[in-house]
């Protein structure tokens, strides 16, 4: 199985796919935009297991594949296509004061047929061919790639800094499927190098589709993404992507290291890990990671309810030393380990009220 790069790969985008349409499910109050974006999350999940499960198989369902990407790919278009219609025409299904869903509903059908034309008659899938199949993806891919464009181009500045991310992911997506069909259309038959890593292409952009739901303003109050899921989701990845790194490094060194390659790589994958753990557990790296989170992927410092609740309540379980309880209140919130509280009524020189885990300043 290790050596099966097909199922890893695609396996690793279900699970990232399935992991943002549950976020949505946990954190969406209903909206509009909210379900086409969760089936088209859903769809891309089970898209991504079938291919996945379907690399264990001596034969692999290419039918079954071939639904489920249609449905993934039908599914994302709808959603950009509502996307497109709210930013232009402030509704949903209309463009340019035309409905677009008779035409949709028509080019779905006609992709349907060209997908299942082997299954229902064969000789209906000899006349569609191959070839014709190759199209139809390379048309979703163009397709996507068009409609992303009109999202970014219509945008406004402000706009753009919400969409950034939501264009970049699924442009990359539709850019890869376009290369990958286009080859496979010119060669006659699909590069198992581009195939494989596919999957990965999906998995990657998953943290940059999450960041884009979290920013877009018409999203904003429907979509809450907590700073603690973000928080500890980064910390996931960043550990995931340094141990990646550190066993490369430690194969290289076992490659390369002769009779003594296992000792090197035992030895620096133990003091690798030490190192990890280390930053897992440094304060000051933690207060870092919040900030720059903070600063480039939400518009506000803090979760300002949450944060209030918790001030609020801590306040009311003070019994005694108030002012050094307001201190230790008001630390955590900037990520500080001391503290001085300073009053003084209007035109009086301050005075020190309380100070906590600091000595005094003379």
């Amino acid at each position: 199985m290790t050596g099966n790069i097909g199922l890893i790969t695609y396996l690793v985008a279900a699970v990232s796919f399935a992991l943002l349409a549950l976020l949505l499910v946990l954190q969406w109050r209903v909206r509009p935009l909210g379900t086409s974006l969760f089936l088209a999350c859903t769809a891309s999940a089970l898209w991504s297991a079938i291919v996945g499960l379907g690399t264990l198989a001596d034969y692999p369902p290419v039918q079954l594949i071939q639904v489920a990407e249609l449905v993934r790919n039908i599914a994302w278009v709808y959603f950009l296509l509502q996307l497109l219609g709210l930013q232009t025409d402030g509704a949903l299904l209309t463009l340019r004061g035309r409905d677009w869903r008779p035409l949709f509903y028509c080019g779905a059908a006609l992709a349907l047929v060209v997908v299942m034309a082997p299954m229902l008659a064969p000789l209906l899938g000899s006349v569609i061919g191959y070839e014709a199949t190759l199209a139809l993806w390379l048309a979703f891919a163009l397709g996507t790639l068009l409609i992303v464009e009109q999202l970014y181009r219509n945008a406004s500045t402000a706009e753009r800094w919400s969409l950034k991310f939501l264009c970049f992911s699924l442009g990359a997506i539709a850019a890869w499927d376009f290369f990958m069909y286009s080859e496979a259309l010119l060669f006659r038959r699909l590069d198992p190098d581009l195939w494989q890593a596919r999957g990965l292409v999906n998995a990657v952009v998953t943290p940059a589709l999450g960041i884009a739901f979290a920013r877009y303003s018409s999203w904003r109050g429907k979509l809450q993404v907590s700073r603690q899921v973000v928080f500890h989701t980064v910390t996931l990845v960043g550990a995931g992507i340094y141990l990646l790194g550190m066993a490369a490094i430690g194969y290289f060194l076992k490659f390369m290291g002769g009779s003594w390659g296992t000792v090197l790589q035992l030895t620096f994958l133990v003091a690798a890990a030490t190192l990890l753990f280390s930053l897992l557990f440094s304060g000051r790296l933690r207060a870092l990671l919040r900030v720059q989170l903070s600063k480039h992927f939400f518009s506000y410092r803090y979760d300002y309810r949450e944060e209030w609740l918790k001030f609020t309540g801590a306040l009311a379980s003070l019994s005694e030393d108030v002012a050094e309880g307001i201190i230790r209140t008001m630390a955590p919130l900037v990520e500080s380990r001391a503290g001085l509280l300073w009053g003084g009524s209007e035109g009086q020189p301050l005075r020190l009220l309380a100070h906590w885990e600091m000595s005094i300043p003379e």
